[in-house]
């Protein structure tokens, strides 16, 4: 059965919103308890920001565009600490 290249992006998810789902839950559960950012140090969230992808930069762009602040920190010390905060 054919499929056209617009069906096929249709059906497609895109890499970056799995991780900006997850990230929604993330925020849904501590905004219901009184916070008003998160920091995730593990997972995409560290490891995709550390390089800068294409897929975390789409990501980010998406919870800006919701009117979220998206940073991502670095500290290194005895053990690096990275990952993105997120704030609203």
């Amino acid at each position: 059965m054919r499929i056209t290249a617009a069906e096929a992006r249709e059906l497609a998810t895109p890499a970056y919103q799995q991780h900006v789902e997850a990230a929604y839950a993330a925020i849904r559960k501590a905004a219901s308890t009184g916070q008003s950012s998160i920091s995730i140090g593990h997972g995409f969230w560290a490891q995709e920001g550390y390089t800068g992808t294409a897929v975390y930069k789409k990501a980010c762009e998406v919870l800006r565009e919701d009117g979220s602040t998206v940073e991502f920190y670095y500290t290194e010390r005895q053990f690096v600490d990275m990952g993105t905060k997120i704030s609203w």
